[in-house]
């Protein structure tokens, strides 16, 4: 585990979800990154109803209802901790925190009517001490780990190149992304496993490379402009 110091440089013993910023940094060593995943998968750690709280959940001072930084969960910090997983290649224990986390807040925003701007690990409802209307940076979730993680989009803009993760079998994909100076519509169809190949969809305004990963192959594509299916994978 990696801890904090203190003035001093002593360790403390606490552990918070700082302790993933390593992952993010990729100063961690691939073994390092596995220890870091057992913590997080252990339901008396943080592997709580609302992933991932911000204090583990044996610590005497977890608060079940959040009480901001002693086990709320909060985007930036949930954010990080998705993104450090997909830096080590744990695509899909990223998948279901990104999962759980958009889950929660779609539960909370229908019984509220708000986003709010940090959340109780325990149960869907917001924080016990969070303010509402807070898009902020709680629009990490419904944004950008929808796109990013769940739909598993990655634009390089100056590269001309979008990636794209096809990890889903029903039928999924995006409208009006803009990427670069071009918008792109992308429609992954229904299959039934992920072995079998999967049609994709793409319309654009402009060219673009488009790199796609599914089932146990890779491909590389110059889409051109307008309307085009491909069939790939498998």
């Amino acid at each position: 585990m990696y801890y904090d110091l203190d003035r001093k440089g002593h360790k403390v013993r606490v552990k918070t979800v700082a302790c993933f910023w390593p992952l993010l940094a990729e100063l961690a060593t691939q073994d390092q990154a596995s220890r870091l995943v057992e913590h997080l998968s252990r339901p008396q750690e943080f592997w709580r109803p609302h992933l991932v709280p911000t204090l583990s959940a044996d610590h005497s001072k977890y608060h079940p209802q959040g009480n901001y930084w002693q086990g709320g969960v909060w985007a930036p910090t949930t954010y990080m901790v998705i993104k450090g997983l997909e830096n080590y290649g744990y695509y899909d224990l990223a998948q279901k925190v990104a999962e759980n986390h958009i889950s929660n807040m779609a539960q909370v925003y229908a019984e509220t009517g708000t986003i709010w701007e940090n959340y109780a690990p325990e149960r869907a409802r917001p924080g016990n001490i969070a303010k509402p209307d807070f898009v902020g940076w709680s629009g990490l979730g419904p944004i950008a780990l929808l796109v990013e993680t769940i739909l598993g989009l990655h634009l390089d803009a100056p590269q001309n190149v979008l990636r794209w993760r096809v990890s889903h079998l029903e039928e999924h994909g995006i409208e009006h992304l803009r990427f670069g100076d071009r918008e792109v519509n992308l429609l992954a169809h229904r299959r039934a496993n992920l072995q079998e190949p999967v049609a994709i969809e793409v319309e654009t305004t402009k060219g673009f490379y488009l790199e796609v990963e599914a089932g146990a192959r890779q491909n590389r594509i110059a889409v051109t402009t307008g309307q085009h299916t491909y069939r790939l994978g498998g």
